[in-house]
C-alpha cells in the first residue's frame, strides 16, 4: 500500500503512514472487487450444469452456447482464485461445476 501524503509504501493492515504520521483510511473497495468474480462463478456453474442436463444433445445451437457461457465461468473463476479474492470457495464451486459441465458435454 500507499501513503495518500507522502507517497512511502508500507504493509497492509498499517493505520498509520510509519514515514509521516499520517492517518491511512483501508481501502474496502480493493478488497471487494474480486467478489462478484466469484459469485458470478459459481451461479453461473450452477447455471450451466442444469442446462446440460436438460437439454437434448442434438441441440448443436444450445450446446455451444452453454459451451460459451462454461468456459466464461471457468475464466471467472480461475481469475477469482488467482486474485485470491474474497469468495475463494465460490469460485472453486464456480470452477469445478465448469469441469463437470465441460465433461458432460
Amino acid at each position: 500500500m500507499e501513503c495518500p501524503h507522502c507517497k512511502t509504501s508500507f504493509p497492509p493492515g498499517v493505520l498509520r503512514c510509519p514515514n509521516c504520521g499520517g492517518e491511512i483510511t483501508p481501502n474496502i473497495q480493493s478488497q471487494n472487487t474480486g467478489l462478484w468474480m466469484s459469485i458470478t462463478s459459481m451461479i453461473l456453474g450452477i447455471i450451466n450444469l442444469l442446462a446440460v442436463l436438460g437439454v437434448d444433445s442434438a441441440d448443436d445451437d444450445v450446446m455451444g452456447l452453454i459451451f460459451l457461457f462454461t468456459v466464461v465461468t471457468l475464466i471467472l473463476g480461475i481469475v477469482a482464485i488467482a486474485q485470491k479474492s474474497a469468495g475463494k470457495g465460490m469460485a472453486i464451486a464456480g470452477v469445478v461445476l465448469a469441469g463437470i459441465t465441460l465433461f458432460l458435454l
